[in-house]
């Protein structure tokens, strides 16, 4: 089930763009990767969410189709962003760092920062046009949103794919936040951290 304060954003989503995974953000098991490593074994039952987001992200902006299609997406999520993030969790504090690092280790995840922001809630005035994604820090717990051919969506480790129109978008990514800031005793002026991506 999804967490309470996504209630919202769930209600005003367009079920035909939606893909619900629950209790997936963690990494598969030692016996579904077929080897052990210090990586795995130090994420355990932890959560996998700044990892999932960065990739979901990156697999947006460059035009993969799972990532944004109700009907595979459970089946991207389960077979490769979980892998994907389980190691790109391990390469910094955000998506700015796991950027860094994939581009350091000679896997270019092919995208381009455009801006990061500190925002209190996200207005119209804040999103790119065109195809763009974004990664958001919300008080311990990490998204990823984006726009791909006018198609809007959220991504969030702990629900999955929510899909939407440019206005219910804002809606649903404004009841998240403010769900959340209420669930983590944030006052009206603490503010989330937003990078917005394109493809390079």
């Amino acid at each position: 089930m999804p967490p309470k304060y996504y209630a919202g954003a769930i209600a005003k989503s367009t079920p035909s763009k939606t893909k619900v995974v629950s209790r997936k953000n963690k990494p598969p098991t030692i016996a579904d990767w077929g080897v052990g490593d210090d990586t795995l074994d130090r994420q355990g039952g932890h959560g996998i969410c700044k990892g999932l987001a960065t990739a979901w992200v990156i697999a947006l902006v460059n035009g993969v189709a799972d990532a944004r299609s109700p009907a595979l997406f459970s089946r991207y999520f389960n077979e490769v962003l979980r892998f994907q993030g389980t190691y790109i969790k391990d390469y910094g504090k955000h998506m700015d760092t796991h950027v860094a690092q994939l581009s350091k280790m000679g896997s270019d995840p092919n995208v381009r920062l455009i801006k990061k922001s500190d925002l209190r809630t996200i207005q119209s005035g804040d999103l790119p046009s065109g195809n763009w994604g974004a990664y958001i820090s919300i008080w311990q717990h990490d998204i990823a949103i984006g726009s791909y051919n006018n198609d809007f969506f959220i991504m969030d480790p702990n629900c999955g794919l929510l899909g939407y129109n440019r206005w219910t978008f804002l809606q649903g990514i404004q009841s998240l936040i403010e769900g959340r800031r209420a669930r983590k005793h944030k006052g009206p002026m603490d503010t989330i951290g937003v990078w917005f991506y394109r493809v390079a």
